[in-house]
């Protein structure tokens, strides 16, 4: 994660951007720049919020082994994303603003990962005597929401700020 995360902000032209780039482009060769900016958000929302179930999931079984996982596959995938719109964009973002992405996409991971464990200590609450099968499930859907709602957060602000950009 922390080579991923360090690539995102300090090289310019990360090379798993250019691909997921080219991947959406090469199926869907007709999209605008702002329908290929909504394909990617979309993407990377849907992976991150299977992640964030998995995740879930999995926490109510192994504990919190595996919670670091999630947190930073998020923040790397954010980080990837706020560079992909603004490659898409035709702008170049400045190590500054490539870090400044990095923290927001922790700042808003991190504000994921709390929904989600308190999500799931509240099923454990709710159902842990009652219907301990369900609490799995439920900690599942509440992780792999946090995590979806968390991308369509970040790719707001993140969209907002690269299309309000003048310069370049």
């Amino acid at each position: 994660m922390y080579e991923d995360l360090a690539r995102a902000v300090l090289v310019e032209e990360d090379p798993a951007v250019f691909r997921a780039i080219e991947r959406v482009r090469s199926r869907h060769p007709k999209l605008s720049d702002a329908e290929l900016i909504e394909r990617l958000e979309l993407s990377a929302a849907w992976r991150c919020a299977a992640v964030g179930a998995a995740v879930s999931a999995g926490g109510e079984m192994l504990g919190g082994l595996v919670a670091a996982a999630d947190l930073s596959y998020q923040v790397v995938s954010l980080t990837r994303l706020a560079a992909a719109m603004a490659q898409v964009r035709r702008r170049r973002l400045t190590v500054g603003e490539r870090g400044l992405a990095a923290a927001g996409s922790l700042a808003v991971a991190g504000a994921a990962e709390g929904l989600r464990r308190a999500a799931s200590y509240l099923a454990r609450r709710a159902l842990g005597r009652r219907a301990p099968g369900l609490v799995a499930g439920v900690s599942a859907l509440a992780g792999g929401a946090a995590a979806y709602a968390a991308v369509r957060v970040f790719a707001r602000l993140s969209r907002e700020c690269v299309a309000g950009a003048t310069r370049r």
